[in-house]
C-alpha cells in the first residue's frame, strides 16, 4: 500500500484550521462531468521524459444559492485539484506530482446538469447552472496556484503574499497580481507524470475535486470524481483516452479488493484510507 497525499483523497487541512465554521446553507456544487484528459507538454526524451497533463471538468450548482466565482486576486472562488493514479501488482499508487489547483475565475450559465435557473454575468455560478473548464483552460498556468496556499477543509485562500502576488518569494507583497502564467516548459504546474510511470502495465485513473468555501461536508461527496484512462505513446507524445461516466467519491474506491474507510481525527478535515492485504502463500 502506498499512502496518497492529495486533496482528492485526504481532506485534512494543509494549513492550520478550525472546525468548519463557514458553512453556507443551501450551497451544493457537484463535479457534474469529468471530461477528457490530454498531455499538453513534455520535457526530456522518451522513455525518460516528463509530461504535463490536464483534464476537462464541469461544475454544477445543485444547491439553492449562487456560488461566488470571482477571478483572483479576489479570494471568493472555488479551486479544482487533479490527480492520476495507477493500480498495478496489487498496489495503488499516485503517479502524478502534487496537484497545483485551478483558481476559478468565471462561471458560465450552461444547463449541462439541470436547467440553469439563474444565469449570471460570470461572477457567480447560478442556481441550476453549469460551467465547463476545458483541457486548455484547466492547463493554463495563469490561474494554477500551489496547494499549500489552500485550506481544503474551509475552502479558503489568502491572496496577499500568495504565489500570484509574489511568485519569486521575494517578500514584495502588495496584494496585487504579479504572476503572468509564463513558464519555461510545457510541464510546470500541470498534472506532472513521468514516462516511466505510464509505461508500467496496469489500470490508470484520473480524478478532479472541486474545493468550495462554505460547502457543508454532507454535500461534498460528489465534488470528487474519477474515470479510467488509457495512455499510449504515439511516437512523439502520449495519447490519453478515457471511458465511461464520472464515478463520485474518493478514487481509492477504484482499488480492486481494497477496504476503504474514512475518519475525522480532528475537527479540521476528513482522511480517507485504503488498505489491501495479500497472502504471500508462506504464512505471511
Amino acid at each position: 500500500m502506498k499512502k496518497l497525499l492529495a486533496l482528492p483523497l485526504a481532506l485534512a487541512a494543509a494549513v492550520p484550521a478550525a472546525a468548519q465554521s463557514n458553512t453556507v446553507d443551501g450551497l451544493n456544487v457537484q463535479l457534474g462531468i469529468l471530461g477528457g484528459i490530454a498531455a499538453l507538454g513534455r520535457t526530456g526524451v522518451y522513455p525518460a521524459g516528463v509530461n504535463g497533463l490536464s483534464m476537462s471538468t464541469t461544475s454544477c450548482n445543485n444547491g439553492d444559492v449562487n456560488v461566488p466565482w470571482f477571478a483572483a486576486m479576489d479570494e471568493e472562488h472555488p479551486f479544482i485539484a487533479f490527480l492520476v493514479v495507477r493500480e498495478s501488482g496489487d498496489r495503488f499508487e499516485q503517479i502524478s506530482d502534487r496537484s497545483w489547483l485551478k483558481h476559478g475565475f468565471f462561471a458560465l450559465s450552461s444547463s449541462q446538469c439541470t436547467p440553469c435557473q439563474n444565469p449570471t454575468n460570470g461572477d457567480y455560478l447560478g442556481v441550476g447552472c453549469s460551467d465547463t473548464y476545458g483541457i486548455g483552460t484547466n492547463g493554463s498556468r495563469f490561474d494554477l496556484g500551489p496547494p499549500e496556499e489552500i485550506n481544503p477543509w474551509l475552502g479558503t485562500w489568502s491572496a496577499f503574499c500568495s504565489f500570484f502576488d509574489d511568485p519569486g518569494d521575494t517578500g514584495n507583497c502588495d496584494g496585487s497580481r504579479s504572476y503572468n502564467g509564463n513558464e519555461p516548459n510545457g510541464v510546470n504546474h500541470r498534472v506532472v507524470v513521468s514516462d516511466q510511470d505510464l509505461l508500467v502495465p496496469g489500470n490508470f485513473y484520473y480524478a478532479a475535486h472541486y474545493v468550495v468555501a462554505g460547502e457543508a461536508e454532507a454535500n461534498r461527496t460528489d465534488n470528487i470524481g474519477h474515470k479510467p484512462m488509457f495512455p499510449s505513446w504515439n511516437g512523439s507524445s502520449w495519447s490519453v483516452n478515457s471511458s465511461g461516466n464520472v464515478q463520485h467519491g474518493p478514487i481509492l474506491d477504484r482499488w480492486q479488493g481494497a477496504t476503504v474507510s474514512s475518519a475525522m481525527p480532528a475537527s479540521d478535515g476528513r482522511v480517507y484510507l485504503g488498505a489491501k492485504a495479500t497472502d504471500n502463500g508462506d504464512g505471511t
